[in-house]
């Protein structure tokens, strides 16, 4: 089984002024800008890795949460999902959201999120189309 680090979310007040300051500050670089579950985002390049800033998390509605701005979640990208689905699920992994299927502007993704040990907020996500753009 493939697993690989994908992204990490971040919630931010500003997603002008958070692209901006990394793209002037730090090198990123703006690949594109949506809409998840009526949640809008950025997505930046930064070296190798990519970073989505959210003004508010997709699962804050599920949840019930108020979610403080900052470092949200890591996202692991899978090869085989209900196969890693199905494990977490044996090994009793209660989920937040999903599992599900969306389709965002840089391609369609199985996803789940869940609460690792200490709360880390972690998703796992199989690419099932790429429009190549991130």
């Amino acid at each position: 089984m493939n697993l690989g680090m994908w992204n990490y979310g971040v919630k931010v007040e500003s997603l002008d002024a958070c692209v901006a300051f990394y793209v002037k500050h730090m090198g990123a670089v703006e690949k594109l800008r949506g809409e998840l579950l009526g949640c809008r985002y950025a997505l930046v390049r930064a070296g190798e890795m990519r970073v989505v800033f959210f003004e508010k998390m997709p699962y804050e509605n599920a949840t019930g949460e108020d979610i403080p701005y900052g470092f949200i979640h890591a996202v692991y990208e899978v090869d085989d999902f209900d196969t890693v689905v199905g494990k977490l699920k044996e090994d009793g992994v209660e989920f937040i959201m999903g599992p599900m299927e969306v389709e965002l502007d840089f391609g369609k993704r199985k996803l789940v999120f869940f609460d690792g040990p200490d709360g880390i907020r972690t998703e796992v996500m199989q690419v099932t189309r790429d429009y190549g753009n991130t």
